[in-house]
């Protein structure tokens, strides 16, 4: 599955959902999962798009998931887990957007803000994931990295409509380069003026 036909399957299961919270989705299902696809084992064809554990209407498969080893960062400590199990890829989608508009507040109001560096500390401090290392900074620093790559990649192909490409609020460094070029003009329309006036 492609990023434009995961962007298709949102939408056909979320209509009425804001654009940004729908990217949200595929951001998160893009990076769990695969889009579901990413599941080995008992996990093929589970159709969770979020690492959503529990069950689903009784359904549910064991999976190995990594929590951080405080002794040995190196070496995640594994563990076994339920994950909720979906009939189809719409039901999966749904509830991954059910539990992020209701446990998740923050990380969708980030979204929909276009504060796409922002989510990765929201989701994390309510819990959605903890990542493999024991410090939290670190943990939160790989989110918002793969976040923004996923942003970068998905937005402009899938979501035309939201611009830019880079989000704002990704890379201060970014910001800093793409104005560079107009610092340049304007510094030379600046001297130009200036010369003019000390010639007349």
């Amino acid at each position: 599955m492609n990023d434009a036909q995961a962007a298709e399957l949102i939408l056909a299961a979320l209509p009425d959902v804001p654009v940004r919270s729908r990217l949200l989705v595929q951001i998160i299902g893009a990076l769990e999962s695969s889009y579901g696809q990413g599941w080995e084992g008992e996990g093929i064809g589970s159709h969770n798009w979020g690492a959503i554990q529990g069950d689903y209407q009784g359904e549910s498969f064991t999976y190995t998931d990594h929590r951080p080893n405080p002794d040995d960062p190196s070496n995640p400590i594994a563990y076994e887990w339920q994950y909720r199990k979906y009939p189809d890829d719409e039901s999966g989608i749904r509830d991954l957007w059910s539990l992020l508009e209701r446990r998740y507040p923050e990380a969708v109001g980030a979204a929909e803000a276009g504060n796409w560096g922002s989510v990765s500390r929201a989701l994390y401090d309510a819990g959605y994931y903890e990542g493999t290392h024991p410090d939290p900074e670190v943990n939160i620093a790989r989110h918002r990295t793969r976040t923004l790559e996923l942003y970068r990649r998905i937005q402009p192909a899938a979501y035309p409509e939201l611009t830019p490409a880079v989000p704002p609020s990704a890379s201060p460094l970014a910001k800093k380069k793409s104005s560079a070029p107009w610092l340049l003009v304007a510094s030379a329309i600046a001297v130009f003026l200036y010369a003019r006036r000390t010639r007349t």
